[in-house]
């Protein structure tokens, strides 16, 4: 802030606005056009590299707080926008013993399991809208609970 005579406001407007992807790319457009540019523009690539990174600790943070681990599922309704994504980052863990099937993935169902039989441990990709996965984990817990709603 002193060097550069920047006040809290710009320095707030800088990290809500002009830092991430914008701030490393130059692009303001949306995280599924960004896939796109994936391996031709050095930068987006940097970029996606930070973001799988981010990724992967907290990924290796889940599993040392849990102890370990079962499954993985990749969750939103633009998930299927990521999957080449989600195939890097998962091959970044092969001490896991996941075993993923090729891409493309099976796109007829909501949750589709992207590992094989043999994997140790089950990768999954839901589709599903957030708020909806919310709501009837909500509805659940409050029916086993016996909470009326």
């Amino acid at each position: 802030m002193n060097v550069h005579n920047f006040s809290i406001y710009k320095i707030d407007e800088m990290l809500k606005n002009e830092s991430g992807f914008l701030g490393l790319t130059g692009y303001d457009i949306e995280l599924k056009d960004m896939l796109k540019l994936r391996g031709k523009d050095a930068k987006v690539d940097l970029a996606f590299d930070i973001y799988r990174a981010q990724i992967m600790k907290h990924i290796g943070e889940g599993i040392s707080v849990l102890g370990g681990l079962d499954n993985i599922i990749f969750n939103g309704c633009n998930v299927e926008s990521f999957s080449p994504v989600i195939h890097d980052l998962i091959k970044k863990y092969p001490f896991l013993g996941i075993n993923m099937v090729n891409l493309p993935w099976n796109k007829s169902k909501d949750m589709t399991a992207i590992t094989s039989g043999e994997s140790r441990i089950k990768v999954y990709i839901n589709r599903a809208d957030v708020a909806v996965v919310i709501f009837h984990a909500s509805e659940a817990y409050l029916r086993l609970n016996s909470v009326k709603y």
